[in-house]
């Protein structure tokens, strides 16, 4: 409990910070921080550092993944905070609709890309060179490096968004009316 809590306020200071870097700079841009870490740590620790509101609602939580994929889990390179904070915010919205002794479940998924003279990838490898060349030739001379799409997904058992709800989603500090009634 205490790890859970130290954890959690290490992300509130995050945020907190975040926000007076917005407030500072009024252009809604973000630094990141990028770093080789385990993309099925930060899921399974979003999921533990809101395990107080999912047993307070009696809600099942899990990681899933499958097991073949494990191995690119491991060694990503990502901002781990940002990530972090999004997996948060979209779990405690999951877990907050969600009706008692239901489930929330994070999906992680992901996919070798085959072709590394793709567009997409050469472009990619692009940023990378010009963002962390030490890195890039680091990665590029041990040539243990792969490219590979990651797709994370929160499955609930809440009530859903309504067609309406989905088109006003994204509409800057709105919420959506079938939620508010709710919450």
């Amino acid at each position: 409990m205490l790890e859970a809590c130290q954890h959690s306020s290490v992300m509130l200071l995050n945020l907190i910070n975040d926000l007076l870097d917005l407030a500072k700079d009024q252009n809604l841009s973000f630094e990141f921080h990028h770093s080789f870490s385990n993309l099925k740590q930060v899921a399974n620790r979003a999921l533990k550092t809101l395990d107080f509101m999912a047993t307070s609602k009696n809600i099942m939580t899990s990681v899933i993944y499958d097991e073949d994929d494990l191995k690119y889990f491991e060694n990503v390179y990502f901002d781990q905070s940002r990530l972090e904070q999004i997996l948060l915010n979209f779990v405690s919205n999951a877990i907050k609709f969600s009706n008692n002794s239901g489930s929330v479940v994070i999906k992680l998924a992901c996919r070798p890309v085959e072709d590394e003279n793709e567009p997409r990838v050469c472009e990619l490898k692009k940023k990378l060179k010009l963002t962390n060349e030490k890195l890039f030739k680091k990665v590029h001379i041990q040539a243990n490096y792969k490219f590979v799409e990651f797709e994370i997904a929160i499955k609930d058992t809440g009530q859903g968004i309504s067609e309406d709800g989905l088109a006003n989603l994204f509409q800057d500090f709105s919420r959506l009316k079938e939620h508010s009634a709710n919450n």
